[in-house]
C-alpha cells in the first residue's frame, strides 16, 4: 500500500484504477466503508482488481467487525451463495451494539438476526424482534421488510403471523411503496387466497373461515388497490375492473355491487397503462355502451366514491 501511495501520488503512473486506489486507501485507514468496497472489489474482480476470495472475505469480515451494518448484510447475502466467510461474531455484535447505542436503525436491523440465531450474543428471539420493530418504527424501511419476511415464514423462536405481516405491509404501503399498496389490498380482500383468479362470470364470493385468525377487510383492501392504481401501478388498475364486473360478496353479503360502466373505466386505465391483456375485457363490456377515453376514464375513476364501510 505504501508503494501505491508513493506511485499514485504522481497520478499518471498509478498501476491501479482510481476507484480501486481510493477503496484500498480508505480501507488502509480503518474506514469500514472502504473495507467493504475493497472486499467487493476483490471478491468480484471489480474496478480492475484481481479476484481474490481469501483476502476479500477477510476485508468483508473486518468491515462487519468494525460495526458496518451493510457489511453484516453483505456477509449474509454472500453466505447464501455458498461463500465461506469466517467472522468473530462476538466482536461484530459488540460493534453493532455500540452503533445501536448511538441511535443507528441500520445497526438495530443488523443485530436483530443475531439474537434470533444466538450468534455472537445469547439467543433471545423476543429481543431481536423488538430491535427490528424499533428500527422499523424509526423509519428504516429495510427493517419493515425484514419484519414482513419474519412474520411470513417465521424465524427461530418467532411464529409466522399473517395479521402482523399484513400490519407491517400496511406501514410500508403508507410510506409510499406502491407495490406494497397493491399487495396489501390483495391480502386484505382475499386473506386465504381463496380466489386464485378473479376472472369469471360469477360473483367473487369470499367467506370467513372460523378459527383461521384472518379476517377479510374488503373495503380497506379496495382502498389500497385504488391508491396503487392511481399511482400508475398497472397491475392494480385492472382489479377494480374485475371487482365491478363481477361484484364481491363476503359470507353471502354483497360488499361491491356489479357495475359494468365502472368496470370499463378501470379496464380502460389498465389498457392505457399498457396492460394489453385487459383490452379484451374492456371490449367485452363496451359492446352495450359508449366506451370512454383515457382522460375521461381517469377523471371518472378519481370521482368514484369509495365503498361505504357501513354498507
Amino acid at each position: 500500500m505504501e508503494g501505491w501511495k508513493a506511485t499514485c501520488a504522481g497520478g499518471s503512473r498509478c498501476p491501479v484504477s482510481d476507484a480501486l486506489y481510493r477503496d484500498a486507501l480508505n480501507a488502509s485507514v480503518a474506514d469500514p466503508n472502504g473495507e467493504l468496497f475493497l472486499a467487493k472489489d476483490l471478491l468480484d474482480g471489480a474496478n480492475g482488481a484481481l479476484s481474490d476470495r481469501e483476502v476479500g472475505t477477510k476485508w468483508l469480515a473486518l468491515a462487519a467487525e468494525d460495526g458496518l451494518a451493510t457489511a453484516r448484510k453483505e456477509i449474509a447475502r454472500r453466505r447464501k451463495t455458498g461463500l465461506v466467510v469466517e467472522t468473530n461474531d462476538e466482536k461484530i455484535a459488540a460493534a453493532m451494539q455500540a452503533r445501536v447505542d448511538l441511535g443507528e436503525p441500520a445497526a438495530l436491523r443488523a443485530l436483530a438476526p443475531m439474537y434470533f440465531s444466538g450468534h455472537g450474543v445469547p439467543r433471545d428471539p423476543a429481543r431481536g424482534l423488538e430491535m427490528l420493530k424499533a428500527a422499523a418504527t424509526a423509519g428504516n424501511d429495510a427493517s419493515v421488510r425484514s419484519l414482513i419476511d419474519v412474520y411470513d415464514s417465521g424465524a427461530p423462536g418467532i411464529a409466522a403471523d399473517f395479521n402482523e405481516r399484513l400490519r407491517w405491509m400496511a406501514v410500508l404501503a403508507g410510506r409510499g411503496d406502491v407495490e406494497m399498496m397493491f399487495q396489501c389490498g390483495v391480502k386484505m380482500i382475499d386473506p386465504y387466497g381463496l380466489a386464485n383468479s378473479f376472472f369469471g362470470s360469477e360473483t367473487m364470493s369470499l367467506r370467513t373461515m372460523p378459527g383461521g385468525g384472518r379476517t377479510a377487510n374488503i373495503l380497506e383492501g379496495y382502498r389500497w388497490i385504488t391508491r396503487a392504481a392511481m399511482m400508475n401501478h398497472v397491475g392494480a388498475q385492472n382489479k377494480p375492473g374485475e371487482f365491478f364486473e363481477r361484484g364481491v360478496s363476503l359470507d353471502g353479503r354483497q360488499v361491491i355491487a356489479p357495475d359494468f360502466v365502472k368496470a370499463d373505466i378501470w379496464y380502460c386505465l389498465a389498457v392505457h397503462g399498457e396492460l394489453a391483456s385487459y383490452r379484451a375485457s374492456s371490449v367485452r363490456l363496451e359492446e352495450g355502451f359508449k366506451p370512454v377515453g383515457l382522460s375521461e376514464a381517469m377523471a371518472m375513476a378519481i370521482a368514484l366514491p369509495l365503498v361505504d364501510r357501513t354498507e
